[in-house]
């Protein structure tokens, strides 16, 4: 068995406007102490019984570390896990936190994958976000595209302003050398700058035919430019797919490392603390799951309705002893329109996909 390992580095530069992740801003005093207490749970959790073919360094802005810490936490998930020689092994980072350096000794340690936190080029727009950016975006991709053959870029739409002529010029602006996009929609979640913003009236957003007419360009542009579309919001070349997030959405086992981050193991789910000053005093754990047949069955179907290949009924009745187009034949009847029906797989469609979220909590 293969798995996915997450690792979370909660520390930023600044809060963006949207976001409401588990990340704040620290001082290098209260990072060292974090990293100690990281470097202790990877270890207190070592086992060679299973393999890793994904480490994925997420936050939070992971660039905005020491590179010294990132290779610290690589070796010792080398030295206490069975790694895949081929393992897959991504680091998030934000154009304003990286230089050459910093690259260099990110191939150096191992990884050989990066995923380039840019959102949008147009500087209006990160503005009324609250993003910020403070060099050059495009020198930054340039940089890791001469160091790496597996770049990704994150990309959004249905942010305040933005027009369809917003969509066309980001993606002209992605780099050929790019192998994969992540072009996610704005949420706005409770509690965040945005939130309130929206909730006054001092930012509007577009339209939701404007947002379905913005996710229909992104789609043909990015086809022209030789992407496939592969999940709702994820876009690659042949072959470039994110491994670790394919884990997710085909419901595999993962492990989770950090404040905040979450394992999946042997049907077990286990959230470590949010209270960074617990965790790292070494009280990690938060809370333990036990994953029943209704919630496995439920993740199942809603993971594999984001994938463009959807549903594997083979291996939906192989693992939950059932039909499920027998099962949930009322729902599929009704959304009949955005799916598509074959003898090995169900999905939806592109004008599913779009309501993608009425679509599936309707089956449960």
């Amino acid at each position: 068995m293969t798995v996915g390992l997450y690792i979370h580095i909660p520390f930023c530069s600044s809060k963006c406007g949207y976001c409401d992740f588990f990340s704040f801003k620290a001082n290098s005093a209260y990072i060292e102490k974090y990293i100690k207490a990281l470097l202790s749970e990877i270890k207190a959790r070592s086992t060679k019984k299973i393999t890793i073919d994904s480490i994925y360094i997420g936050g939070g802005t992971p660039s905005s570390i020491e590179s010294t810490h990132i290779k610290n936490i690589i070796a010792e998930v080398m030295n206490n896990y069975n790694v895949s020689e081929n393992v897959e092994v991504t680091i998030e980072l934000n154009p304003e936190s990286i230089n050459e350096e910093k690259i260099r000794d990110y191939k150096q340690v191992g990884i050989n994958r990066v995923s380039i936190g840019i959102q949008t080029f147009d500087d209006e727009s990160l503005e009324k976000i609250k993003r910020i950016r403070n060099c050059n975006t495009q020198e930054v991709m340039n940089i890791a595209i001469k160091h790496f053959d597996n770049v990704s870029v994150d990309l959004m739409f249905n942010l305040p302003g933005q027009t369809i002529r917003h969509i066309e010029s980001d993606i002209k602006l992605v780099p050929k050398e790019v192998s994969h996009i992540s072009y996610y929609s704005l949420t706005i979640e409770k509690g965040t700058v945005l939130y309130k913003q929206i909730n006054e009236k001092q930012i509007v957003l577009p339209s939701i035919d404007v947002q379905i007419q913005m996710q229909d360009k992104i789609i043909k542009e990015l086809e022209k430019k030789g992407y496939h579309r592969y999940e709702i919001s994820n876009y690659s070349k042949i072959g470039k797919e994110s491994r670790h997030n394919m884990h997710y959405w085909k419901g595999d086992d993962y492990f989770g490392f950090g404040a905040g981050a979450v394992s999946t193991i042997n049907n077990e789910r286990i959230t470590n603390t949010q209270n960074i000053k617990k965790y790292i005093a070494g009280q990690r754990i938060d809370n333990c799951e036990s994953l029943t047949d209704s919630i496995q069955e439920k993740e199942f179907i809603m993971l594999s309705f984001r994938l463009t290949q959807g549903l594997n009924l083979i291996e939906y009745e192989k693992k939950f002893k059932k039909d499920l187009k027998k099962t949930y034949h009322n729902q599929i009847t009704k959304w009949i329109k955005f799916i598509q029906s074959g003898t090995t797989h169900i999905k939806l469609n592109l004008a599913g996909f779009n309501i993608y979220n009425e679509i599936v909590s309707d089956f449960f």
